[in-house]
């Protein structure tokens, strides 16, 4: 019931609608033992692709970078640890930050 009331509640709302229903997947999925890693993957790759549109170009086509990023994670055991380091490295820094901080960890996963 919750999560029909915040549909309607605007457009943040919806974002934060959307976030709650993944999250619950998410949680039923990993407790349930299922997919965890694939789940992990496609998050951080979301996470690194939304991050450099954000940061660095407005025009950036976060799908089809999630989508190499995603495929190259569960086909490349060394990508997947890049991507999983990028990840945990622009968490949480600010863009300028990021860029400094993160950039050798993160070449090669976006542009």
């Amino acid at each position: 019931m919750l999560v029909l009331c915040v549909l309607y509640n605007g457009d943040g709302a919806m974002k934060l609608s959307r976030w709650f229903m993944i999250g619950a997947l998410l949680s039923v999925l990993c407790v349930g033992g299922l997919a965890c890693g694939v789940i992990d993957d496609l998050v951080d790759c979301d996470k690194i692709c939304n991050r450099y549109k954000t940061c660095f170009d407005s025009e950036y086509n976060v799908a089809s970078c999630r989508d190499r990023c995603f495929n190259q994670s569960r086909n490349n055991a060394e990508y997947n640890r890049r991507a999983n380091d990028c990840s945990a490295c622009i968490e949480t820094r600010a863009c300028a930050s990021s860029a400094f901080a993160c950039g050798v960890t993160c070449i090669g996963i976006v542009p």
